[in-house]
């Protein structure tokens, strides 16, 4: 009775439209029930007259009791319709025990009881699925979709697109020739080379990638694939998603360049760093920058005891202040030291060491942008060698542990302004190393060595250096895209593979190397 009774309070004036029909229905679905059984007029009699009041009554408590009445009719899915089937064979069963027990004297055909069930159902359900599918009625052109992928996953996006208005599944494609035409929740299953005479005859628009375990590499193969049709690619979340169900149609988005790296991305295990970095106080310039604020992040998971942020831009520092100040909520104490300055100023760099006992440096500042340096080539050249000089040569007196010079691969055979001044500020780091391992240095000073090292990397996504958010952009404008070359071709690296791997390489270095990171196959720009 408690069951019953919450489910009698739902807001009963809201439902009374409904209420009405549904009371309405029954009462023709058991007329229907007689007149098909008997198959001719039928009217009831006046001992059957309790047995007709009484059905709407039933019918409408059960509908009640089964929660039907709280889903939203144009949002109605599969487990609603199950409840309505459900409260619909209550509903029967009890207006069937009503018929035996009150034994009325109008022979009645046990058989009328299957058949009202039916109808029951049949009507109650069809003017609900009815109003839902006017509901969604397309108001414009229907953007059609093949999913790519009948397995799981495939099969929850369809589900999750059939509530979803304006967009329409009308075929999966599949690799498994097993599975190829056959059907799988009403779409057939197609090969990809069917790809053309779907476009041609279903008119598709997209198609939507449901392979979330397949690895990169063989995501970028299938997309190169799909491209040769000349139809946009979009994809669903990975598997932790769809575990937690997470899919929904807002969840789709389009393929980024991430997906096309041709690799898995990289996630080195940092836990063996943190020794290195736990309880140390690190100073980061370029703090502000791309790879210099997720260079923070990572550092900040990893307990130095104090961050100190380096960076000539006030908003920039604000910024990448306010992120560090907001993760530490959840997280131990870390002191955290923004600093506005300039490498420019040795003397301010100077001062910057003797109020703090600075272990470990990662240099992160740099112009890289190569039109701008090749433009502005007195400000480059004084940034990227200058600024090195001043921060690494003040390291070097001060005898800092390690100091990790974040490069570029521009600097081999640098063929720009850019890659140049990176390339000498190489060598000016690679000097001071030799310096720190002389005898004479080390007597002198008695002090431990500092261990220099460099870190090449080329194009990192999402870093402020990189040419892609621009293609990105002229793409949304409708191009053009200013590639120079169709087959200019780049290595690329996530943001935080990238960070990750420079606090690596500072963590192995021993001093004057130079790691070049692994950064898997080069993909072409166009």
């Amino acid at each position: 009775m408690d069951s019953l009774t919450n489910h009698l309070r739902i807001n009963f004036f809201n439902q009374i439209p409904t209420i009405i029909l549904d009371a309405l229905l029954t009462f023709m679905a058991l007329w229907l029930a007689f007149l098909l059984r008997l198959g001719e007029w039928y009217q009831p009699s006046t001992g059957q007259t309790i047995l007709f009041m009484a059905a709407p009554f039933i019918t409408i408590l059960c509908l009640m009791y089964m929660g039907v009445y709280r889903s939203v009719i144009q949002f109605m899915g599969h487990s609603s319709l199950w409840q309505l089937v459900k409260a619909t064979l209550l509903s029967t069963l009890t207006w069937c025990v009503l018929l035996v027990t009150t034994k009325i004297p109008d022979t009645v055909p046990y058989s009328v009881v299957g058949i009202y069930w039916l109808t029951m159902t049949a009507l109650l359900g069809g003017y609900r699925l009815a109003f839902r599918a006017f509901h969604w009625a397309p108001l414009k052109k229907e953007l059609k979709v093949v999913i790519y992928g009948a397995g799981s996953a495939g099969i929850q996006l369809v589900s999750a697109l059939r509530t979803t208005p304006d967009i329409r599944p009308v075929a999966f494609i599949d690799d498994n020739s097993q599975l190829q035409g056959r059907v799988i929740s009403g779409l057939q299953i197609y090969a990809i080379e069917d790809l053309n005479h779907l476009k041609k005859n279903q008119q598709i628009d997209e198609v939507l990638l449901a392979i979330p375990s397949e690895s990169s590499q063989n995501k970028y193969q299938i997309v190169k694939k799909i491209n040769e049709y000349q139809i946009s690619v979009r994809i669903i979340p990975g598997l932790t998603e769809i575990i937690k169900g997470h899919i929904k149609t807002e969840n789709i988005r389009n393929v980024a360049l991430e997906d096309l790296l041709g690799r898995e991305v990289f996630s080195p295990k940092l836990s063996s760093v943190g020794q290195y970095i736990e309880g140390k106080t690190i100073l980061i310039t370029g703090a502000g920058g791309s790879v210099g604020a997720e260079l923070c992040k990572q550092l900040l998971e990893l307990q130095p005891s104090q961050l100190i942020l380096l960076d000539h831009s006030e908003h920039s520092l604000y910024q990448i202040e306010l992120e560090l100040q907001e993760i530490l909520i959840d997280s131990k104490y870390v002191e955290i030291t923004p600093v506005l300055g300039t490498l420019l100023d040795l003397s301010f760099i100077q001062s910057l060491f003797k109020q703090h006992s600075i272990d470990v440096i990662y240099h992160a500042a740099a112009y890289k942008h190569v039109n701008i340096v090749e433009k502005n080539r007195l400000a480059g050249i004084s940034n990227n060698v200058i600024g090195t000089y001043n921060v690494a040569s003040v390291a070097f007196e001060n005898a800092v542990s390690s100091f990790v010079f974040v490069s570029t691969d521009k600097s081999v055979r640098p063929t720009n302004v850019m890659g140049a001044s990176k390339r000498v500020a190489e060598l000016i780091i690679q000097g001071l190393q030799e310096c720190s391992l002389s005898d004479n240095h080390q007597l002198a000073k008695n002090m431990r060595p500092t261990n220099f090292t460099i870190v090449r990397f080329g194009n990192v996504l999402g870093s402020s250096g990189s040419v892609v958010p621009k293609f990105q952009e002229q793409i949304l404008r409708g191009g053009p895209v200013t590639v120079t070359h169709k087959e200019v071709t780049r290595y690329f690296m996530t943001l935080s593979e990238a960070t990750q791997l420079v606090i690596q390489a500072g963590f192995m270095g021993e001093g004057g190397e130079v790691f070049v990171l692994d950064m898997g196959l080069p993909v072409k720009i166009d």
